[in-house]
């Protein structure tokens, strides 16, 4: 599957030049002056009503502990360890039902996936989906065009060579340790931080010419032991722990991130996509890096996300191209990029055109977790989700926005909307 990435305008100063980096003053849309209440971004609530198919005493997806976005399809875990599952299906990433039954090629509003024990957290990759069940041990379905996911034994879940439907989960039984973390990356790889390392595999495997062989994947540890957050993108895997931030390339040498010397910035957070990778702090700071080319995290980053009403980050995520923010008050920012992006040598001035952003995005408050998938932007050709802490009026806690032709919104409809949608509920 094609992908389009075209970088978000920024100014490039060089990565490892002398001075601080920029600071990202965008345009925002509206007057501030004057603010002292939390901001409330666009439009009610109740005007979400008005963006998706009005279906009578209609009940939204509720009870979501955990929210993961993937390259065109999104999932959730609930409170009772269900994962929940919508968008593209082409290659078995939404799993099967709860009788083990392939579900359609794409899926408007949610379903259960069936064959999990209860699960902890789940993470939607490009084609594939793993998660972490509440004993630690990682499971996998989904393919990258092989209808194939393996694991280190060689078993796999396949409809060619064990007559299981496509999306099936398969125990990739990577350690007898308890998992605590889990990242994908786009072009299939995948890895699962244990108390002391990590392991680190190609998380499909194709079947060469047709046949039907299934290659047992090579897992690989890494020593690199407390890990809290992990990110996977640009052929690049970051993990933070306590004593920083440390990066690596498949099969390269791993290296402790440089930040500036009088930059107090201490990860907890991160973040890669396909033109950016971000940091953030538990202090509400965000740093990022423009052009992922070489070793990135070798110089300090330089971007830094900040504007003078900008309320502290919570959580950061980035996409093919946008970033998107949502603060301590569940406010949701995106920086998009316009048609074609700017170069390296763009002027100051385009970070604050209207073009670039931030956009509040319009009916998200309360946001605990953001997500993006693939596309040039946040809300035409891209699309996003947040998930709020609490349900809203309506009883919906998940909300998207953006392009939907896959039906990656879970409204039900395949409708693009730049205002979010409340997610519906599974599918029974």
């Amino acid at each position: 599957m094609a992908r389009i990435s075209t970088a978000i305008a920024v100014v490039m100063m060089g990565c490892g030049g002398a001075g601080p980096p920029p600071v990202i003053t965008p345009y925002r849309m509206g007057s501030l002056a004057g603010r002292s209440a939390p901001p409330q971004h666009g439009a009610s609530e109740s005007s979400l009503q008005n963006a998706q198919i009005a279906v009578a005493a209609e009940s939204y997806l509720h009870d979501i502990v955990q929210l993961s976005v993937g390259l065109s399809h999104v999932c959730a875990v609930t409170t009772a360890g269900r994962v929940v599952c919508w968008g593209d299906n082409a290659t078995g990433q939404l799993g099967v039902d709860s009788q083990g039954r392939a579900v359609a090629t794409q899926l408007a509003r949610p379903h259960v996936v069936g064959g999990l024990p209860p699960i902890a957290k789940v993470v939607a990759g490009s084609l594939h989906t793993c998660a972490i069940d509440r004993a630690g041990q990682v499971y996998c379905w989904g393919s990258a065009g092989a209808d194939t996911v393996s694991t280190p034994g060689g078993t796999a879940g396949s409809i060619e060579l064990h007559g299981a439907a496509l999306g099936t989960p398969v125990a990739m039984g990577l350690s007898s340790d308890r998992a605590v973390d889990l990242a994908l990356s786009p072009t299939g790889q995948a890895c699962a931080a244990f108390a002391a390392k990590l392991r680190c595999w190609q998380t499909v495997q194709a079947i060469p010419n047709g046949a039907k062989v299934v290659v047992p994947p090579k897992v690989q540890t890494v020593h690199l032991d407390g890990v809290t957050s992990m990110a996977m993108g640009h052929g690049a895997t970051c993990g933070v722990t306590s004593r920083g931030l440390y990066c690596w390339r498949t099969g390269g040498k791993m290296s402790k991130a440089v930040f500036r010397a009088d930059d107090r910035f201490a990860p907890n957070q991160i973040a890669i996509g396909e033109n950016y990778a971000c940091a953030a702090s538990a202090a509400g700071d965000v740093r990022c890096w423009w052009s992922l080319v070489d070793d990135f995290w070798t110089k300090p980053p330089n971007r830094d996300i900040n504007w003078p009403t900008k309320a502290a980050t919570r959580v950061v995520a980035v996409g093919d191209s946008p970033i998107c923010t949502a603060d301590i008050h569940g406010s949701v920012d995106c920086f998009l990029s316009d048609n074609g992006g700017l170069v390296d040598d763009a002027v100051a001035d385009a970070w604050a055109t209207p073009k670039l952003g931030p956009y509040p995005i319009q009916g998200v408050a309360d946001a605990v977790e953001v997500g993006l998938g693939a596309g040039r932007d946040a809300m035409g050709y891209g699309f996003g989700c947040a998930l709020r802490g609490a349900p809203d009026a309506a009883g919906a806690q998940v909300l998207c926005w953006g392009g939907n032709e896959l039906g990656q919104l879970g409204a039900g409809n395949v409708t693009t909307t730049k205002a979010a949608v409340r997610v519906l509920a599974p599918m029974e």
